[in-house]
């Protein structure tokens, strides 16, 4: 089932450290309600296939491992938003969006993808230009 979770401040989220917790908690209390609800650590891709000769359980298992996984994805009745968390931006998480995005298609076409937002509390002037020309938003907290 997707959107498992409300649009309120969790007291975790699957996979996010703690600063990253911290951002998105920030990120809720200011834009939830724009959103029904949320999934977290969304798996995304095939993932890689290690071969027939594992037991089923492990081959599964290793398969759901490697696949892609989106940090948060906000649901809208017109679609979704495609949420990065990165404390320092940098340049990964523009590489992570842009493929979250294609593999989101393929793995969920049922839905139409309204934004890719980035969430940092640091990102530099080059940054902001390569993430814009790509049509991300940043959200800085």
């Amino acid at each position: 089932m997707l959107g498992r979770f409300p649009p309120i401040p969790q007291a975790s989220y699957p996979h996010m450290l703690a600063p990253d917790a911290e951002l998105f908690t920030l990120f809720l209390l200011k834009h939830g309600t724009e959103y029904s609800r949320f999934d977290y650590d969304l798996p995304v891709g095939d993932g890689v296939d290690p071969g027939p000769d594992l037991p089923v359980y492990l081959r599964d298992d290793f398969i759901h491992l490697t696949r892609k996984k989106i940090d948060a994805v906000g649901y809208k009745s017109s679609g979704v938003d495609i949420i990065e968390v990165k404390p320092r931006a940098g340049l990964t998480a523009l590489g992570q969006l842009i493929a979250y995005r294609d593999l989101f298609k393929i793995s969920y076409p049922q839905f139409a993808i309204l934004k890719l937002i980035l969430i940092t509390t640091q990102i530099n002037a080059d940054e902001i230009l390569v993430y814009e020309k790509n049509g991300i938003t940043i959200l800085t907290f």
